[in-house]
């Protein structure tokens, strides 16, 4: 599989369990009470809506970078060219930036 897909499907399924086990710490407290429950207190959209949240906030942090470092470029006000080019490098350590 190839790695610009492979990474919004970790994400994705990374999040619905991440988000779905946090989730967990409200409803064993009794902080939250969904109405119609499934399994273990939760129904059955709670970790497909955490995944999600998480492809889209990744999709959308991929995005402003980019378009952060092509406004940059373009003009020498703002942020330092240095301070992009760390975003930049740090984004593409972790394989995200450009994958999409």
């Amino acid at each position: 599989m190839k790695r610009a897909r492979l990474i919004p499907l970790l994400a994705f399924v990374g999040g619905g369990i991440g988000g779905t086990l946090l989730d967990q710490i409200h409803v064993r407290t009794h902080v939250l009470r969904y109405a119609h429950p499934d399994l273990y207190g939760q129904p059955w959209w709670v970790a497909p809506q955490f995944g999600l949240a998480v492809v889209a906030i990744l999709l959308a942090t991929v995005w402003f970078t980019d378009r952060a470092g092509r406004e940059s470029a373009r003009s020498s006000r703002g942020c330092s060219q240095a301070t992009w080019s760390r975003t930049r490098s740090q984004a593409s350590f972790t394989g995200i930036r450009g994958s999409f």
